[in-house]
């Protein structure tokens, strides 16, 4: 069982009308684990917004709606932080992983817009060469030769923004436990103590 694979589908679209995240896991071509966030909505104070729906071997769940604050984004970082302080070889682990990582599948599509037509030539420009660059850094780090899809189309007739990402990659079991088991658990528990603690001060 250790030495098949997980094989992780990620798919993130943002649109007008359309703002969702898909995640699946499967396991010997079998789904194990989906999820979707079909709405994401950010206020005034920067706040997201989301509900998720979740399938477990085919089985649904209760949607969730959730709410994240920048206190939220600050926390996991506090998390994060700690994490790194109290685990040993966190770096070198987590570059292990990178490696075991092998890469089936990825494609970044965009759209951009703005009022001005030569805006949009300097923001197409720029955005090509920052999704280069991300792109090359991940192919680095996962050592992989698979042809990495991405493109920026400008639209001179409207302002707008579109992109959808597609990403698969698969590891398995075996180096996961290697390399990850201890980082997530060490991150669990501080979540849970934290969360312990707010409730004993409430």
């Amino acid at each position: 069982m250790i030495l098949t694979k997980l094989t992780f589908h990620l798919t993130i679209t943002y649109a007008h009308k359309q703002q969702d995240i898909f995640m699946k896991m499967t396991w010997m071509n079998q789904a194990i684990f989906k999820r979707t966030i079909p709405l994401i909505q950010l206020d005034d104070h920067l706040s997201l917004n989301i509900e998720e729906k979740d399938q477990m071997w085919h089985q649904p769940t209760k949607e969730k709606k959730k709410h994240y604050s920048t206190d939220d984004v600050k926390e996991q970082v506090s998390l994060v932080n700690r994490v790194v302080d109290i685990t040993q070889d966190v770096f070198p682990r987590i570059r292990r992983l990178l490696k075991d990582m092998t890469l089936h599948h990825f494609s970044w599509s965009s759209e951009i817009g703005m009022k001005a037509a030569d805006h949009t030539a300097v923001l197409v420009s720029i955005t090509n060469v920052l999704k280069s660059v991300g792109c090359r850094t991940l192919a680095q780090l996962l050592q992989s030769q698979e042809h990495l899809e991405y493109h920026v189309t400008p639209n001179y007739q409207r302002a707008l923004f579109k992109t959808h990402f597609e990403c698969i990659i698969s590891i398995r079991i075996s180096h996961i436990i290697r390399n990850a088991f201890s980082i997530v658990w060490q991150y669990y528990k501080l979540k849970r103590w934290n969360s312990n603690e707010r409730t004993s001060y409430s």
